[in-house]
Parts: C-alpha cells; structure tokens; sequence
C-alpha cells in the first residue's frame, strides 16, 4: 500500500491466519521504499477525503479484496485470469484504525491502517472529541441515576473514571449495610429433594419411597415391618427442607460477581497505566485511583463471602425480581443499589463505536452535546437526560443517532429552553432539519429559535481568505443559515405563521491559533450586524461560542427578538411614525 508520509508515522500491521508475516516494504512520501518492521508496525499515513491507488497481484489465486464498508471495494476491478485485483480506494470520512481483508483462496492477509483527519489534530482535537462524548455519555447516565447518587456541582459533569468510582464507592458502602441486614435475617424457602432415609424415620412413605419399597430398592440391611414384610433399613424419599439457594440470593450473587469482574478489569487497567512510565504525575494519579478501586473490591468480596450468597448457586437468575426482593428490608436497598450500580458498569450507546463512525457524525453528536454543557453552565440549568436515556438489556442505551431527533429541556429562571438534535420543520418549499436547535420559551411571550449548523468543513483558500477575511465554513453553510431564518414558520394558518428563527451559527472546526485571526473577518462580525454567521467550535477551543451564548441570553426578550436589518415595511413604518 501507498500512502503520504506527512504529519508523522502512520500504522500498518499485517497478520495472516497461517503463518507470521516478518517481510513487507512501503513507500514512503519520498517514493522510497522502507522495511515494515512487524514489531514497530511503523507504516504511511493515510487521510480522509483522499483516494488512493491499489494493485495487488497473486502468486496462485486471484486476490479478493473485503472491507466493513461494502462502498470501499467500489472502484476494484478484480481480473482473476491474471490473478490482479487493482483500482481506487477512499475512506470518505472515516477516521481511526481500520481493518482491510485480502482473500488468497485459502490464504487470509488483514491489514489494519490508521486513517487520519485533515481538518483537526488527530492526536489532540480528534481523540479529545472521542473523550468528551464518552464523558458526556457517562455524566448522562449518572445524572439519569440521580435518585440514589450525590448530584455533581452546577454545570459540571463526572469527567473521569475514578470520579464515577469514587461515586460507586459512596454506593458500595450503603449496599454493604443492606447486605448485613439481608445476612442477619435472610430470606429462607422450602424445597423438596430426594434423599436416603431410614425407614425408622418414615412417618408417611410418598410415592418415591413407595415404589422403593415394592422393588425392594435400597441400601443396607433389612427390616422387617408390619403389614410391608422386608424393607431396606434406608431407602430413597422426597424430603422437605429449608435453604438460602433462593432465586433472590441468586440475582444478588450474580450481580455482585458482575460488579467484581468490572472492578478487577479497571484494577489491571490502571496498573498498566501506572507502570507505563508515561511521566510520574500519571503513574502517581493511576496509583491513587488504583487504591479506591482496590477498596471497593474489598467491600465487594466481602459481600460476595456471606452465608446467603455464597449458598446462592451461580445459575443465571432471568426470572423477573420477586416481591421479596422489591420489598423486604435488605433486598429491597440491595436490588435499587445494584441495579443502578449495574446500569451505571453497563452503559452502553454510541459511544462503544466511536472509531467506526464518520468523524462529520462525531463532530455533529459531540457539537450537540458540548452546547448543551455550554448551555447549562451560562444559564446555571440542571440537564434532564431522560429523554436521551433509555433501559435496554440490563443497560442504559443513548437515545443519540445521526438523522433521529432528540430533545432536552432545561431550565433557566423564567425561560424554558428545549435543545433539540435533528429537528425537522416542515414547509411550503419544503423540510428544514437544522443539526441544532435552541427553542427559547418565556410565559406570554413568542418563541424564540436560535440554530445552529455543525460543518465540519473549512475553507482555507487564498481567495476565501481574501473574501471573508479569514478561513472559515464554505458559503453555502452560511446561505443554509438564511434559508432556515426564511423558511422555518410557526403557526397552521399560512396568513398568520410567523417567522421564529432570530440568530444562526454555523459550527466549524478551527485551531485556537487562527481563532485569533478569524474574530477580524465578515462571518464572525456578521454575527453582530445580520444575525447570522460562523464560530470556530473544537475541543478546547469553544471561547467565542460560549461568549456568544452568554451575550444573546442575558438579553431580554425584546432585544433577543432581533433578527436581522428591518423590512422595507419596517423601514416604511419607522418613516410614517417620524
């Protein structure tokens, strides 16, 4: 494979299913040929957008070339008479590390290439926008847990791993109180099971014993007794007996097992990363947290070393909780810890696929997400997660996908704000499905919209910059903006639907370097004189949109309203009144 060697060194590891691949060779953007080393898996850089030539020739058997993406082997034609496989590849917009499979008849090669951004810095911006939605995710679901955890300060949002453990340690320490009183008092059940018993012992022979009776089953001597002649001295029967394998201590081993296995995961996790000698403030951070995850394991084998659980079989428990476990005094703070415990361990969602998404899609999710911490951190609003959170499979999933609407109220004194993902308005000239929404709700007041556009899309060109000042979203983004201002209407009655759109924004990716630069150019100062414009919006770099923001909710409704230069009725009416 071919690639552009720029910004660094790029990943290729190859791996066959027969045998180790020691020999390959690359070329370099120099159009050198280097050895492939299969222990530094040094390889080219390849970047989205950008097509790439393939030839690959067989020794025996024609190649066949397999990718997830069934749209990557497009432009292959394969020539089995020659046993070629050549033409054009592109990964679109798809970023990370990815798999590509070589079929040789028999033979399997994989090839796993690293795929790079060209717009953002891959080892900061790119990994950065992966760690804020996983960090969004999380916070989601520990606000949606809030019932039984401490809730975190105004506008802040569990961020690392260890500040979601220190929370479960609050928990583990409730759970192991409920656990002492289930000990203590432990729900019993009576079961019924063969056994051996002496027939001195056998008040009512049951059918069991009967038949042993009959075919003279047993072990032992024998005895004689009235009316039954000769009988074993022990013979099988159903005995009746009380146990504490109950399907309640089952579904709180199992559970707890679950939650060990998670802790002891994180434990060699963190020392990796403590012995990794990255840099000694790392080691000594990893250490720390290692001490915590170390103290709720301890807590949670001791759980798991109770006489209940552990005469609990380890069989799965998928019945539905019993009214023992939802009530009694032990089970029931047991099984709401847990299960909020478990939820917690168990999120799930889109951001377990990250490196498989389009990074316009991460950048649309993590831009939604982002603007709602802005906005709950200027208006000093609580997030209700609810409507992105649902239960799926002993799990909570995210209700965040590309292309489905999302909505998220939050409260901010006498307004309502409603910041919806994906929305669609539809119209006379037709749907209108901006990537965000702020719809802005005040007692006896109109609504209010401010929408914003994620692009993750620059243009840098010399003429750009000679246009507008400074790199910036391609036009048509901008001109998208003012067709959402004109043709989003409220209200059934055409004759009476009023246009509720006053600003828009479009989002797009620039380094704070040039931001400096850019707050000199037309489409930021735009922002001021038309209503709409452009902010640059990356990790780390999210300055001039929350100034913006702040600056257009402090307003009053009256100003707020504003949207743009009057009419020439406006204009009219302003001279009629002079």
């Amino acid at each position: 494979m071919n690639g552009i060697d720029i910004a660094g060194t790029g990943v290729l590891a190859i791996s066959s299913g027969r045998r180790p691949i020691t020999t390959a060779s690359f070329t370099d953007v120099y159009g050198e040929e280097q050895d492939w080393d299969p222990n530094t898996q040094r390889g080219p850089v390849l970047y989205e957008d950008t097509t790439y030539h393939l030839y690959i020739v067989g020794a025996a058997f024609p190649p066949k070339v397999h990718h997830r993406d069934p749209l990557f082997a497009r432009n292959l034609s394969r020539h089995p008479e020659q046993r070629v496989c050549a033409g054009t590849f592109n990964f679109g917009r798809q970023v990370g590390r990815t798999e590509v499979e070589v079929r040789f008849g028999p033979e399997v090669l994989r090839f796993v290439v690293e795929v790079v951004p060209t717009k953002i810095d891959y080892t900061s911006d790119y990994q950065q926008l992966q760690s804020d939605i996983e960090a969004s995710f999380h916070g989601l679901a520990l606000a949606y847990m809030r019932t039984t955890h401490q809730r975190a300060d105004s506008g802040q949002q569990p961020s690392t791993e260890i500040e979601w453990l220190t929370i479960l340690r609050q928990e583990a320490i409730r759970l192991q109180q409920a656990m002492e009183q289930i000990n203590r008092n432990p729900h019993r059940q009576m079961t019924r099971e063969r056994r051996e018993q002496a027939t001195h012992k056998l008040k009512r022979p049951d059918a069991v014993a009967r038949r042993a009776i009959i075919r003279g089953k047993g072990s032992g001597g024998f005895d004689y007794v009235a009316n039954l002649g000769q009988i074993r001295q022990t013979i099988p029967s159903i005995a009746a007996h009380s146990t504490l394998d109950t399907a309640e201590h089952r579904w709180l081993a199992l559970h707890l097992s679950e939650i060990r296995r998670h802790l002891r995961t994180i434990s060699v996790t963190l020392a990796a990363e403590a012995a990794s000698g990255r840099s000694r403030e790392v080691s000594l951070r990893r250490r720390s947290e290692g001490v915590e995850v170390h103290e709720l394991l301890r807590r949670v084998n001791q759980m798991l070393d109770t006489k209940c659980i552990q005469a609990a079989s380890r069989l799965p428990q998928l019945s539905p909780p019993s009214l023992t476990l939802l009530s009694a005094v032990g089970y029931r703070e047991s099984h709401q810890i847990l299960t909020n415990l478990q939820l917690a361990l168990n999120l799930q969602g889109d951001a377990l696929d990250l490196q498989t998404k389009d990074i316009h899609d991460l950048y649309e999710i993590w831009s939604f997400l982002k603007i709602l911490q802005v906005l709950a951190a200027v208006t000093a609003a609580e997030i209700d997660p609810t409507p992105l959170i649902y239960y799926y499979r002993n799990g909570l999933r995210i209700r965040l996908r590309v292309g489905a609407q999302s909505d998220v109220d939050l409260t901010a004194g006498s307004r309502l704000l409603t910041v919806s993902y994906n929305r669609t308005y539809p119209g006379q000239t037709g749907d209108q499905r901006p990537d965000i929404v702020i719809r802005i709700q005040e007692h006896t007041k109109p609504d209010l919209i401010i929408v914003l556009d994620a692009k993750y899309r620059v243009d840098a060109t010399t003429e750009f910059r000679k246009s507008h000042g400074a790199a910036g979203p391609p036009i048509d983004a901008i001109n998208t903006l003012h067709r959402y201002r004109d043709a989003i209407t409220i209200g059934a009655d055409t004759h009476k639907a009023r246009r509720p759109v006053i600003r828009g924004a479009a989002l797009f990716p620039l380094t704070t370097e040039e931001t400096e630069a850019y707050t000199n150019g037309r489409l930021y100062q735009s922002l001021e004189s038309l209503g709409i414009g452009a902010l640059p919006f990356l990790p780390g770099n999210t300055r001039l949109v929350r100034e913006w923001l702040t600056q257009l909710l402090s307003l009053p409704s009256s100003e707020l309203a504003w949207n743009g230069p009057p009419g020439p009725t406006s204009v009219a009416n302003t001279r009629r009144v002079c």
